[in-house]
């Protein structure tokens, strides 16, 4: 199968993140799923009326509005990541979970403070002071480790103020508490306006591929 994967990030990102994309792709090779192309934007998708793969949107979609917005604008699929985060199943911690779902999950930065490699994440004093100008970052895994050994104690501490935030650019839409009951609610409000929306979608991809 081919796919075309599309991601709302920015050509800053897309170039640092371009070794580790071969790496996924490769591997996926492996296992008779091929990648095509992968677009990194903000926003534009009037590539998927020239290319003759599924696209699979991802980045910034967090609830139904965003799945209808990127099935009308040509996207097959989508792919949501930080909404999960929130959920009780995720696997982050309590103070990850209520930093997502609080009023300032929305304000967040760019960092490679975390781990030695760009990230995003919620902004608390931690980020703001590893993003400061001169600090001295390690490079992947070592700041990684560094930074972990400060979270553990603060996290302990309930010091959220300390801990790494990881988190997307949807991070302000993070309602979930449990998994189950968000993926029906899900299903059930695209579902009631999804169908004539990908064969509308779908019509007038084909015709775009036609011309």
């Amino acid at each position: 199968m081919k796919y075309v994967l599309l991601g709302n990030l920015s050509p800053e990102w897309a170039k640092k993140q371009s070794e580790r994309v071969g790496k996924a792709k490769a591997k996926l090779d492996k296992l008779g799923i091929k990648i095509e192309s992968i677009h990194y934007t903000q926003g534009h998708y009037d590539f998927v009326d020239i290319v003759d793969a599924p696209v699979i949107a991802a980045g910034g979609i967090g609830d139904a509005r965003g799945v209808i917005a990127a099935l009308a604008l040509g996207a097959e699929a989508v792919q949501m990541g930080t909404v999960f985060l929130a959920c009780e199943e995720s696997g982050a911690s309590l103070l990850h979970r209520q930093a997502l779902r609080g009023k300032k999950a929305g304000h967040t930065a760019l960092t490679k403070g975390f781990t030695g490699r760009l990230a995003r994440g919620i902004y608390n004093r931690l980020l703001e002071e590893l993003n400061q100008e001169g600090t001295a970052i390690l490079p992947y895994p070592l700041q990684r480790g560094l930074v972990r050994n400060l979270a553990i104690p603060a996290e302990a501490a309930g010091r959220a103020d300390l801990v790494p935030m990881w988190a997307g650019q949807s991070a302000s839409l993070s309602a979930c508490t449990n998994v189950s009951a968000f993926l029906t609610s899900l299903v059930k409000e695209v579902s009631e306006i999804a169908e004539p929306i990908i064969q509308w979608g779908a019509s007038r991809r084909q015709k775009q591929i036609l011309k």
